[in-house]
């Protein structure tokens, strides 16, 4: 069994954040040495997502960049990439006589793993944009809690 290692951002908690590039693009101050062991070079990259409810329907998938340094991940552009994965919108009513309202989510097994060497930046960005690059506003979304887990190569 390989070793797991997570690390869980919420947007609403201002402790360590530096929200300056708005919702959709979010700056946290992360101590890496306190949770992620230096011993390992290279770690497999997954995460989950859930955003706050918004009451309209979006109609609009999102992608997730996160930008920590070293990555093995590249755009078809052939340049290193921050991209995560991708997330669809999705609907819930109450009951059959509400209006249903929306959230974003994703979980471990929608998006294939990223390789990454052991974070260099102690700043990381969580991007959010739409299919076109654009980042998202917070009238999509205000708040979402993200848990990145770092899965061990050994």
């Amino acid at each position: 069994m390989s070793k797991v290692y997570s690390l869980v951002l919420n947007s609403n908690i201002p402790q360590n954040l530096d929200s300056t590039g708005g919702i959709g693009a979010c700056k946290y101050y992360v101590n890496w040495g306190a949770f992620l062991p230096t011993d390992y070079h290279k770690f497999k990259v997954s995460f989950t997502f859930r955003s706050d409810t918004i009451l309209d329907d979006p109609l609009v998938a999102i992608q997730i960049g996160f930008s920590m340094g070293s990555t093995y991940c590249y755009s078809q552009s052939t340049s290193s990439s921050t991209f995560l994965g991708t997330i669809l919108p999705k609907s819930y009513a109450s009951d059959v006589t509400t209006a249903p309202n929306y959230y974003y989510e994703t979980h471990e097994r929608d998006n294939c793993k990223v390789m990454v060497n052991y974070p260099t930046n102690s700043y990381v960005t969580v991007s959010i944009t739409d299919f076109a690059g654009v980042q998202i506003s917070p009238s999509l979304f205000q708040d979402y809690i993200m848990q990145i887990n770092f899965e061990v190569i050994e």
